[in-house]
């Protein structure tokens, strides 16, 4: 009986206060998620997430869909900006004489 009665006056409780306990549940997720322990955790296991087969052959991909994204970008920047190509060119001789 007892612990019928502390149920339902859980419930009541949390049908009430249901934006309270989301914003205390999301202060506490946000808490945990910066510390260090837990952004090393995280490090850790998207290393190894990201040694398998299959996300191998997804980053490669998208790397060159990304690489072709950007170059066309560079492209039309240039275009807009023919100095700072120019300037880029500069650099880019002069990069291994040092």
């Amino acid at each position: 009986m007892d612990k019928e009665k502390k149920r339902e006056i859980d419930r009541l409780y949390r049908l009430k206060n249901k934006e309270k306990i989301k914003i205390k549940k999301k202060e506490y997720y946000q808490k945990i998620k910066n510390t260090k322990e837990y952004k090393d955790k995280r490090k850790k296991y998207n290393l190894i997430y990201n040694q398998t087969e299959k996300r191998k052959l997804y980053n490669k991909l998208l790397k060159r869909k990304n690489y072709k994204k950007t170059k066309e970008k560079q492209l039309e920047y240039w275009k807009k900006n023919p100095e700072k190509y120019l300037k880029f060119i500069k650099r880019k001789k002069n990069y291994n004489k040092n």
